[in-house]
């Protein structure tokens, strides 16, 4: 079985309310993946938004029909150097 998370407006459930769902795309994963279906896609066929990532690393991308829409990377250190444009 699937674990699998129902995200509603507000604090108590109501079909009314529900905005879509969630579910891990497999039982055993090494890195995540899990799919997301909105509330009109009752039959689940294929996913409305795919998550993929690894977020020990702090590093995932969100899919809309294998094209790639958002991407969240761990934040890069740079040289300690401080940069103005200020003008005195």
């Amino acid at each position: 079985m699937h674990e699998r998370w129902e995200v509603c407006r507000g604090e108590d459930f109501n079909d009314a309310d529900m905005l879509f769902t969630v579910k891990k795309s497999s039982v055993v994963q090494f890195k995540t993946h899990l799919e997301v279906f909105l509330k009109g896609n009752e039959d689940e066929k294929s996913p409305d938004f795919e998550v993929k990532g690894n977020f020990l690393d702090r590093e995932g991308q969100v899919f809309h029909k294998d094209q790639l829409v958002a991407e969240v990377n761990k934040k890069r250190r740079r040289k300690k150097s401080f940069r103005s444009n200020l003008s005195l």
